[in-house]
């Protein structure tokens, strides 16, 4: 709240985004807090439940600062979700990693039909693709090729 109030009421852009980016690292920290010492949950069900916190609350503070660092924010949102979801459902880490490379077609996809509008969430969505199939896809293929063998 307080970097809305600076960036838009004072007209101070960078600073207004570094209180916003402050405040963001404080998100997943209570959502960690909460479910550790209130809800007792595991570990796996609290990167849920922060990715879940974090997502909606990074897409909103985008929408109303239309700033690279809360679009940044929601890409990687985005991406932690994916990941988080592939522990509880049982499933190996590399289909975590494939959700990943998934996930950067949708936002392909999304950048392409923002190409109109909301210029620093389609950089961001768009950038996070290009950058992280070839990043993940190396982590894909030693995970599968840790499994070759096991059974």
């Amino acid at each position: 709240m307080a970097g809305v109030l600076v960036q838009q009421r004072l007209g101070l852009a960078r600073t207004g985004a570094t209180l916003v980016a402050i405040a963001a690292v404080f998100i997943p920290l209570d959502a960690c807090t909460f479910g550790r010492d209130i809800l007792q949950l595991e570990p796996s069900a609290i990167w849920v439940l922060a990715s879940l916190c974090c997502l909606p609350i990074y897409l909103v503070s985008h929408l109303s600062l239309y700033g690279r660092t809360s679009a940044i924010l929601t890409a990687a949102a985005g991406g932690s979700l994916v990941l988080s979801l592939a522990h509880p459902l049982g499933a190996d880490p590399i289909w975590g990693a494939c959700g990943l490379v998934g996930l950067a077609g949708v936002y392909l996809v999304v950048a392409h039909l923002l190409r109109h509008g909301h210029t620093n969430l389609r950089w961001s969505l768009f950038w996070t693709a290009q950058l992280a199939t070839p990043s993940w896809l190396p982590v894909t293929c030693f995970l599968a090729g840790s499994r070759v063998g096991t059974a």
